[in-house]
């Protein structure tokens, strides 16, 4: 039977978190590369390991199923654990690490986001520190953001222009505004409530949260 939900570990996760405790029983656990090595750290056995395997330094397991791929290739070690995700039928996905190391491939990775949120009903990545997300667009049901002590809040236009956003529940609201791709006038917002909620009409927006 196919697992409706995976998480995929990276090879870089600078901000440990209790991972080992958010992993459910049905989940389809994934290892991007050097993701193994965080997987030993913190106890846990994925269901494969897949990539060039240039980034791992722990022995690799003979019980584990893996999928190795020549280093050159077009595709990320994480686009790859993507790909597998969707082939298993996964509907929800969480990627944790993948950013905040190197900046390249922060870069890619959102580039990822944005790509895969369009095969995914759900899809985050996050380290611990930060999350990110691709909101949909639409008024009609918009997306709520529960507030998190320390936490603050961004939106990112990653298309030329989002317009019609609006922010209610937060230290700076908007309404019907248009946020452009050279002009970060969505960052750094905070919660006023218990809950921020965001909608817009047209465009790919990038919701991120990250603490303080």
């Amino acid at each position: 039977m196919a697992k409706k939900s995976a998480v995929i570990l990276t090879s870089y996760i600078e901000n440990d978190f209790p991972m080992e405790e958010q992993i459910r029983p049905d989940d389809l656990l994934i290892c991007a590369d050097g993701g193994w090595d965080i997987a030993v750290r913190h106890g846990l056995s994925p269901d494969v390991i897949i990539g060039d395997l240039d980034s791992v330094t722990t022995e690799l397991p003979q019980v584990i199923q893996i999928i190795p791929f020549d280093p050159v290739k077009d595709f990320t070690d994480l686009q790859l654990a993507l790909d597998h995700a969707k082939d298993q039928g996964a509907v929800s996905v969480k990627v944790w690490g993948g950013i905040g190391g190197r900046l390249d491939h922060t870069v890619a990775n959102i580039q990822l986001l944005e790509k895969y949120s369009q095969v995914f009903c759900d899809l985050t990545i996050e380290d611990g520190a930060n999350k990110a997300m691709i909101i949909p667009p639409g008024k009609e049901e918009g997306f709520t953001a529960d507030a998190k002590e320390g936490w603050y809040f961004s939106l990112f236009s990653l298309s030329p222009k989002c317009e019609g956003v609006t922010i209610k529940g937060a230290k700076y609201e908007i309404t019907d505004c248009t946020l452009t791709r050279d002009f970060p006038l969505g960052v750094s917002n905070e919660f006023a409530q218990e809950k921020a909620a965001i909608s817009y009409d047209s465009g790919t927006l990038l919701f991120i949260m990250s603490k303080k």
